[in-house]
């Protein structure tokens, strides 16, 4: 089983069932998972010998929507965990139904046209939760001894470590999103650098630092990846597989807010009342929490941002307090 390659082609689940099939010598072999829609699980990954793709993820969907499956998907037990368990194993201690086997058989052979006699199964697990079922079917009760044993219980940490790859992939276009959203949402100058300082990723307010002082903001960045005092946060993003990368978040100085204030109010003519809203905008509040801080309504402070980016010639509140902190006329 040495031989066994899990391949990096979309079809890995494929060639992964066929060579596991010869390597077992079964007529059949599978992997499949579930996938959370909402409070619901449905068929993920469904691939089995004889079966088209669609007629294994219907066959999933049936195991799970009838209740033939001998383990809980959603909280995988202690004692299944990467175990290696025949079927003749499961019925006696996972107490199942003794009609366990003839029900799955019954399954087996609409599906595939073989008689189940004898199942192998691991259930790939990080922690409580399932990553897959990986096993075999065969018409032979006497199918699955110590050989079969040892080449499942060999294919279980490569496996594993695929699985949650794809698991990461299929997650990844939402983390992707959702890091974009937050990070556009933080009022402070955010950069995703790589190990040569370069930027990859610029909200906003960062944008707008960039575009006013990029020398400056360039000399900042390198002074703090060599671990120089500056006015950036800076956060190591690392990851299997993934270049070093660093997230720069640039943060006020309380000592700098009541001299930029100031300046900036002078620059722009601003009222007394504006340059108070300014400042708290710069310090990352709300309009409703300005509202608070100053006892006024939220559409007074409304109309007050309005007026600020007008006068500041910004197009949104984050080019204002980037503006604000840079000294940008």
């Amino acid at each position: 089983m040495g031989s066994l390659r899990l391949s990096n082609s979309g079809e890995w689940t494929t060639q992964l069932v066929e060579q596991l099939r010869s390597a077992l010598r079964v007529p059949v072999a599978g992997i499949y998972n579930f996938k959370r829609s909402g409070q619901r699980l449905g068929p993920g990954i469904a691939s089995f010998s004889l079966m088209s793709p669609e007629t294994a993820r219907a066959h999933v969907g049936e195991l799970l929507s009838e209740r033939h499956l001998t383990f809980d998907p959603a909280l995988v037990s202690p004692r299944e965990r990467n175990r290696v368990e025949t079927l003749k194993e499961l019925v006696v201690t996972q107490r199942a139904p003794a009609d366990t086997g003839e029900k799955l058989g019954q399954l087996a052979r609409r599906r595939t046209g073989v008689v189940l006699r004898e199942q192998v199964r691991v259930l790939i697990s990080e922690g409580p939760t399932l990553l897959g079922w990986v096993g075999a079917l065969s018409d032979d009760p006497a199918a699955f001894g110590a050989r079969e044993r040892a080449i499942l219980r060999r294919l279980v940490p490569p496996l594993a470590r695929r699985l949650r790859v794809e698991e990461r992939l299929a997650q990844a276009p939402l983390e992707s999103a959702t890091l974009v959203v937050a990070l556009e949402a933080m009022i402070e100058p955010v950069f995703v650098v790589d190990a040569t300082g370069e930027p990859v990723f610029m909200n906003v307010a960062a944008h707008a630092l960039w575009a006013s002082a990029r020398v400056a903001v360039t000399d900042d960045i390198d002074d703090a990846l060599a671990g120089a005092r500056t006015r950036f946060d800076v956060n190591s993003i690392a990851g299997p597989g993934l270049p070093q990368h660093w997230l720069l978040v640039r943060r006020a100085r309380r000592t700098e807010a009541t001299a930029r204030g100031i300046q900036a109010s002078r620059q722009w003519g601003l009222t007394p009342r504006q340059g108070q809203v300014l400042r708290l905008i710069a310090e990352g509040l709300t309009n409703a929490s300005i509202a608070r801080e100053l006892s006024c309504a939220e559409r007074t402070v409304e109309l007050h941002v309005t007026h600020l980016l007008a006068k500041a010639r910004a197009p949104n509140r984050a080019s204002l307090v980037a503006r604000y902190w840079t000294g940008t006329p």
